[in-house]
């Protein structure tokens, strides 16, 4: 007769096994088991897979651009520099001026040259807008929605975007 132990330390085995296999093919239903399992001595194996990036390098043309960041930024134009700007800011291209605000300061400059690092968008949808997917895409007329970007921008004639996204999506009017 088998031992109850040693059945117990296959079960647990395989079900190591098979949510750390699970995890790192993209299976998602098993969060819920490893977040239960997350303080036992075994949890860290159990991580589901992590959501796919793609790297990106697409500039938009727009008359202007809104952006309230969540999370820290830094921000170069010409000899000023801002770290860990939290705030609103404002790109109109048509004036080629920047505005900045973070609680009661309120900051505005030229918008060309400006370059922001350390970005994060958690969602953007443009619609009627001019972009291009540098390499892949080029479109006059469009929607763009963009979730989960990290990386830097550039500011000259267009906001141009380098950096990582979860989510990219297209349609061409």
């Amino acid at each position: 007769m088998l031992d109850w132990k040693l059945l117990v330390g296959v079960f647990i085995i395989l079900l190591v096994v098979g949510s750390f296999l699970a995890g790192n093919f993209g299976f998602k239903s098993l969060d819920l088991l490893s977040g239960l399992l997350k303080d036992n001595p075994l949890g860290g194996f159990l991580s589901p897979g992590e959501i796919g990036q793609q790297t990106i390098d697409l500039a938009i043309y727009t008359g202007s651009l809104e952006l309230d960041l969540k999370d820290k930024a830094n921000l170069t134009s010409g000899d000023l520099n801002l770290e860990g700007f939290k705030g609103r800011i404002v790109l109109n291209f048509t004036e080629n001026k920047i505005f900045l605000q973070q609680g009661d300061l309120k900051i505005s400059s030229k918008l060309s040259g400006t370059s922001l690092q350390n970005l994060y968008i958690d969602n953007l949808k443009l619609e009627g807008v001019k972009f291009d997917l540098k390499g892949k895409l080029d479109v006059n007329n469009g929607t763009l929605e963009i979730k989960n970007f990290r990386g830097d921008g550039l500011l000259t004639d267009s906001l141009e975007l380098i950096g990582n996204v979860t989510s990219l999506d297209v349609k061409i009017s």
